[in-house]
């Protein structure tokens, strides 16, 4: 798994509920970790807003409703985003 500028440890497929985000595109998701830039930006910035959200709800960062509405909305863009890359690298590899 590769680095994130700036950062010291590596960046692992995020769970929910003990699932792994795009389960069944795994290798997908390494290949672009990898090698797409703007998967790497959007992976980072999901997981960011995953973790304050989790905190938001659990009380440890308390917010308003409106931050935490917009900050759920960001994610799920993220992460449509990702699946749309996804997507289009399972289309151009189709045929290799």
């Amino acid at each position: 798994m590769p680095r994130f500028a700036g950062q010291t440890t590596q960046w692992f497929p995020s769970t929910v509920n003990g699932a792994r985000m795009f389960e069944y595109d795994q290798e997908i998701v390494e290949t672009l970790l990898e090698s797409n830039d703007e998967f790497q930006a959007l992976y980072k910035q999901h997981h960011d807003l995953k973790q304050k959200v989790r905190d938001a709800e659990l009380g440890v960062h308390p917010m308003d409703d409106m931050t935490l509405g917009h900050m759920k909305k960001e994610k799920l863009f993220a992460k449509d985003r990702m699946a749309a890359l996804i997507d289009d690298y399972r289309r151009s590899h189709a045929n290799a």
